[in-house]
């Protein structure tokens, strides 16, 4: 049998006897192909310690796209892969490599990306903070130039200055009116929606991948505070939610007006998100550079724009673009914060229904609230689970709990926090260090 069949076969079984997640599998699929395709070989039994040594050599020596070596742990993972398949092959009885000849490059001490304690507060108050980018909302402005009218973007702040933006113009039509409003409403959503989750990842520590797989139901059973979580490998564990993050996530409920059963979405639809399909391939409207990006033009799609009809709560020339590579050629342009009240338009549906956010939109929301709370760190959702384990561990939780909280499956990837949260060590040090006589 060759090995071509045998890959094949060892991902049914992972498929179907070990019940993997197909990201694995396709996680195992990458890392065999690769050898499979430097041995160049058909047999197992031609698996030997020659080619192993020269696929390591290979590994170390591998250039990635964006420049560098592979690190030693990304290397183990490529020779996980092969001795989970070697093992497959001897519990069939196929001649081939021992599975316990492979030995793993040893790694160094995982280093955690933390903030402060202060950063972290300032982190949590930034979506719902006066003053930040989060805050404004799109509103729209008429401007008069002899017999034509053009429509343009402002940005407003919150509260009784969009309204007094939008009534301050008589000549606002009702249609721009109740498009101003519902502005408000979708920018008032963002907030709350970045507030929830931002609490929420604190309070239970939570990877971000189970996160975006909540949904409502999960969390509106939630009163006494706990909810099961089905994380890593299937395991189910539970995961407590603060008084903070219950009145967060109330808020923010309170204002979904969808019935989408994520419990977290992306906010732009309607008649405010701006759906590539609205414009046919290759119109656009025109802009007047020299008026402060404002629509001219007589076209079909401008007047549409113009009646309100088509408007976005994007920035005109990146709400026109018909697909992701040329919103991100253009998103340059703009300023990062015109470019986070538009981040998660591309998580929505071409019907213009909410959709479940991703992992890497809540990446982007964490890293732009983070520079509106003037932190220079680079923030993630994993720094905000870090934070949360040694917060814990400082203030004398047991590590075997804080494990269980963290659904780690081994006790050692829990105790890298012990090295920052140690108090004992740092009474000690307090009290012999440079006590000696004078």
């Amino acid at each position: 049998m060759n090995l071509t069949s045998l890959h094949k076969q060892f991902l049914e079984y992972l498929e179907v006897e070990k019940g993997r997640s197909l990201k694995t599998i396709e996680n195992y699929d990458r890392y065999l192909s690769s050898f499979l395709k430097f041995a160049k070989i058909n047999d197992p039994s031609q698996i030997d310690d020659e080619i192993l040594r020269k696929y390591r050599l290979y590994l170390n020596r591998l250039e990635k796209l964006e420049g560098g070596n592979l690190n030693k742990k990304t290397q183990n993972y490529y020779l996980i892969a092969l001795r989970v398949f070697l093992k497959y092959l001897a519990k069939r009885s196929i001649p081939s490599l021992p599975p316990e000849r492979i030995e793993l490059a040893k790694t160094p001490q995982r280093d955690l990306d933390l903030i402060t304690a202060e950063e972290l507060q300032r982190l949590l108050d930034a979506p719902l903070k006066e003053g930040t980018g989060g805050r404004k909302s799109t509103s729209l402005r008429t401007v008069s130039k002899g017999n034509s009218t053009e429509a343009s973007f402002s940005s407003a702040g919150s509260g009784s200055d969009a309204t007094q933006n939008s009534d301050s113009s008589g000549d606002l039509s009702a249609s721009q009116r109740k498009f101003t409003g519902e502005a408000k409403h979708q920018s008032d959503l963002r907030n709350l929606r970045d507030k929830a989750i931002l609490e929420l990842l604190f309070s239970t520590g939570l990877r971000v991948s189970e996160l975006c797989s909540l949904d409502r139901d999960s969390i509106s059973d939630a009163r006494s505070g706990e909810i099961s979580i089905r994380g890593k490998g299937g395991k189910i564990r539970v995961v407590f939610i603060s008084e903070t993050a219950k009145d967060a996530l109330k808020n923010y409920l309170n204002k979904r007006v969808d019935t989408e059963e994520a419990l977290f979405v992306g906010v732009g639809a309607g008649k405010i998100g701006f759906r590539r399909t609205c414009l046919p391939a290759g119109r656009f409207p025109s802009f007047d550079r020299s008026q402060g990006n404002q629509f001219s033009g007589e076209d079909d799609i401008g007047k549409e724009l113009r009646s309100g009809k088509l408007i976005s709560s994007a920035t005109p020339f990146t709400a026109c673009l018909p697909d992701r590579q040329a919103r991100r050629r253009e998103k340059s342009k703009f300023s990062a914060e015109n470019y986070a009240s538009r981040a998660d338009d591309v998580n929505l549906p071409r019907l213009g229904c909410p959709s479940r956010l991703t992992p890497r939109s809540v990446e982007r929301m964490i890293k732009q609230r983070a520079i509106e709370a003037g932190i220079s760190k680079k923030v993630t959702p994993h720094v905000i689970r870090h934070c949360f384990a040694t917060d814990l561990l400082s203030s004398g939780a047991d590590i075997r709990a804080v494990q269980t909280m963290l659904g780690h499956s081994n006790i050692s990837t829990t105790q890298i926090y012990t090295h920052v949260t140690d108090k004992q060590l740092r009474d000690v040090h307090k009290a012999f260090h440079n006590k000696g006589p004078k």
